[in-house]
């Protein structure tokens, strides 16, 4: 009786473990056939969306960055005049726009920088959240597995109180 009982828990045991394996199959085939029709639509929306409010920000930045170039060389302008140096400083015009023009572009790239690293933080958390749901599926078939093993054993103890 004790090795049937062995064996029937090995036979428990490698279905349990098999009808994960199945579920984990089909569930990787349905996440990889969702992730290609509805993730490539939502890419897709995505995209578009991102290029239009890029190209957005694009147009409000370069107005606010051409009115504060103007702004900034109005005042220069102002203060080279009130001070009486305006005559002095014309030969070194290029150089105050090439100091502004370096700040900018510095600003720009570590905008770029930034936008980059937030990206790749959004797909990490999409790659956990993807594990963590296959792992509940498991767990909850497990726990139906254990549950159904119980009931087994039960009705086992109660024939066999019955039969004594």
């Amino acid at each position: 009786l004790a090795r049937n009982e062995g064996n029937r828990r090995a036979r428990v045991k490698a279905r349990r473990d098999r009808a994960a394996r199945v579920i984990q199959k089909n569930y990787r085939r349905h996440a990889a056939a969702m992730k290609s029709y509805v993730g490539g639509q939502l890419e897709l929306l995505r995209a578009k969306e991102e290029l239009r409010a890029r190209r957005e920000r694009r147009k409000r930045e370069r107005l606010r960055r051409e009115g504060a170039a103007a702004q900034i060389e109005r005042t220069f302008r102002g203060h080279k005049i009130r001070r009486g140096r305006y005559l002095l400083s014309l030969m070194y015009r290029k150089n105050h726009a090439r100091t502004i023009q370096a700040w900018w572009r510095r600003k720009l790239y570590h905008a770029c920088i930034v936008r980059t690293a937030a990206r790749l933080k959004e797909r990490r958390r999409m790659e956990d959240a993807m594990a963590t749901k296959l792992q509940a599926c498991y767990r909850g078939h497990a726990a139906y597995a254990r549950l159904e093993l119980r009931l087994v054993g039960l009705e086992k103890a109660t024939r066999l109180r019955r039969l004594q």
